[in-house]
């Protein structure tokens, strides 16, 4: 059964609003990811610091390092679980709801291509070697945006 839920004067399906948090939690869950896979790591190992910093203070930075590392984990997985929840209920989503998941997915496929190619063209960039590692991803990503138009072609054709 899909319900009518009304947001800001307006009336939106299950669909409509299982689609509309369902990209908020694909955002918060990258948002997680990134808090994770940059400062935080790095500065675990002592050799990232500088040498006149103490052991009491580097102990200290350490234990709250890791406090952060822990409930950033702990937030990526209650969105996840979230995300999971909200999955099963998805099994009534009409031809139009999937098309416009895929249109999400190309534009965040279309994004990160953007952003690697914009990337790849500064010139701050004197290492040839990142540039056409991000100009080779790049060209990934436009291959996936390829992809998903392809499957959202698909769609269009095969479901009624």
């Amino acid at each position: 059964m899909n319900r009518v839920i009304i947001k800001n004067g307006e009336k939106q399906s299950d669909n409509e609003q299982i689609e509309f948090i369902g990209n908020y939690i694909l955002a918060a869950m990258d948002i997680e990811d990134k808090i994770l896979e940059s400062t935080y790591f790095d500065y675990l190992d002592r050799n990232k610091w500088p040498e006149e910093l103490n052991k009491k203070a580097f102990s200290s930075i350490i234990k709250l390092l890791k406090l952060l590392i822990d409930e950033t984990r702990e937030h990526h997985r209650m969105f996840l679980d979230l995300q999971n929840k909200m999955v099963l209920n998805l099994a009534n989503r009409t031809k139009d709801d999937i098309i416009r998941d895929f249109q999400t997915m190309k534009l965040f496929e279309e994004s990160a291509r953007d952003y690697y190619l914009k990337v790849q063209a500064d010139p701050e960039i004197r290492d040839e070697s990142v540039r056409r590692l991000f100009k080779s991803i790049a060209n990934d990503e436009q291959r996936h945006v390829k992809a998903v138009e392809k499957i959202i072609n698909i769609i269009k054709n095969s479901l009624y």
